[in-house]
C-alpha cells in the first residue's frame, strides 16, 4: 500500500480480521494511526515499512508496537530515519525475522539505529536478524547470548568490529555475512552461507576445510593466494570472489558439487586451470574485470556451461542451446 494516496491511516483496515501480511510506504501518515489499527489485527505475522520521505528530526515507534502479538516477520530495511527499535519489541514472542537491512550505506546514507534494545535478546523464536547497514551500531547488546536460535546473521558495513559469539550460536549458525576478525570456522559446524567482508590485505581462511556444510561462499577482499583458495568443501556449490589473484590452484577439480564461479576484480588473474572444465557439476562460469587473455579448451569444450567472460582482451559469451531451439 502506498501511503501518499491519504493524510491519515484508514481507520477500516481495522476490519480486516483475516489478514497476515502488510506492506505499507508512509509519508505524512502518523505512525500511531498506523500501529493503533494493525495491533487490532490477531492474525497479522508479515510486516514490511518503509518512510517515502524521511523527517529531519526521525521517526519513532509507538507504544502499539508491542501489540503485535501474532508478528512472525518485521521488515524494516531502507528505514533510515527510525531511531531506533523500542524494547517493547521483546514483547513480540513469535518473532521470527527482524530486518532492518540499510541498502544505501554504501552509498554514505546512514541509518539513524545506534543500538539495540536488550529485550530483544529475550526472544525465543528469533532466527533471522539482519544488521546490514547500520553503520552507526557499534555493538551488539550484552545480553546478545540470549538468542539461542539464531541461523541468519548479518552485520556487514555496521559499525561492529569485532563478532562475538557463544559456542552455541556459532554452532547453529547457517547464514553469516560478517567483516572483522574470523571465528574458528570448526565451531560453525552448521553453516551454509558464508559471506566475507575482508577488507585491505590479504585474504586468510583458517580452518575453513571444517565447514563440510558450506554450499555458497563470497569474499570481498583485497588478495586472495593461489594457496588459500578453498578446495576442500565438499557441498560447495557457489563461490564468488570480488578480489584480486594470481592463479586458481589445479586443487580446484576437488570442488566436485560447485555449480557456479564468479570472478571479478582479478586483474592479476591471467589465466584459468585446465581443471575447471573438468568440474562434473559445473554449470555457470563468470569472469569480469580480470586479466584473463584465453580460455582453456576444457571449457571451451563444454556446451552445457554458461559463460560470461569481460575483460581488455577478452570478451566471450555462450548459453547452452533449449532443446528444439538453435543455440
Amino acid at each position: 500500500l502506498d501511503g501518499a494516496l491519504f493524510r491519515h491511516f484508514p481507520k477500516s483496515f481495522a476490519n480486516l480480521k483475516s489478514l497476515e501480511s502488510f506492506s505499507y510506504k508512509f509519508y505524512a501518515c502518523p505512525l500511531d494511526e498506523v500501529f493503533d489499527t494493525l495491533a487490532t489485527l490477531p492474525r497479522l505475522k508479515r510486516l514490511r515499512l518503509m518512510n517515502g520521505f524521511p523527517d529531519e528530526q526521525g521517526d519513532s515507534l509507538p507504544p502499539s508496537f508491542g501489540r503485535l502479538q501474532a508478528m512472525e516477520e518485521l521488515l524494516f530495511f531502507d528505514w533510515v530515519g527510525l531511531n531506533s527499535l523500542p524494547e517493547s519489541v521483546g514483547e513480540l514472542r513469535k518473532l521470527r525475522m527482524l530486518n532492518l537491512k540499510n541498502s544505501d550505506a554504501s552509498h554514505y546514507r546512514d541509518a539513524r539505529i545506534s543500538a539495540l534494545p536488550e529485550s530483544l535478546c529475550t526472544l525465543p523464536m528469533l532466527e533471522h536478524l539482519n544488521l546490514y547497514g547500520l553503520n552507526r551500531l557499534r555493538q551488539l547488546p550484552k545480553d546478545f547470548s540470549g538468542l539461542d536460535n539464531l541461523k541468519y546473521l548479518d552485520i556487514v558495513l555496521t559499525g561492529i568490529s569485532e563478532l562475538k559469539l557463544t559456542p552455541r550460536q556459532w554452532g547453529n549458525l547457517e547464514t553469516l555475512r560478517m567483516q572483522g576478525p574470523l571465528p574458528d570456522f570448526r565451531q560453525c559446524t552448521s553453516l551454509k552461507r558464508l559471506d566475507l567482508y575482508m577488507g585491505r590485505g590479504f585474504v586468510r581462511l583458517p580452518h575453513i576445510s571444517s565447514l563440510n556444510k558450506l554450499e555458497s561462499l563470497t569474499i570481498y577482499g583485497q588478495f586472495l593466494a593461489t594457496a588459500d583458495f578453498p578446495t576442500s568443501l565438499p557441498a560447495l556449490r557457489s563461490i564468488t570472489l570480488h578480489c584480486n589473484m594470481t592463479s586458481l590452484p589445479r586443487d580446484v577439480a576437488k570442488l566436485n558439487s560447485l555449480e557456479e564461479i564468479t570472478i571479478w576484480g582479478a586483474g592479476s588473474l591471467e589465466a584459468l586451470p585446465e581443471e575447471i572444465g573438468h568440474l562434473p557439476s559445473l554449470k555457470r562460469l563468470s569472469v569480469e574485470a580480470s586479466g584473463i587473455r584465453a580460455l582453456p579448451q576444457s571449457v571451451l569444450e563444454r556446451e552445457d556451461l554458461h559463460i560470461r567472460i569481460s575483460t581488455r582482451w577478452l570478451k566471450f559469451s555462450h548459453s547452452p542451446s533449449v532443446e528444439g531451439q538453435p543455440g
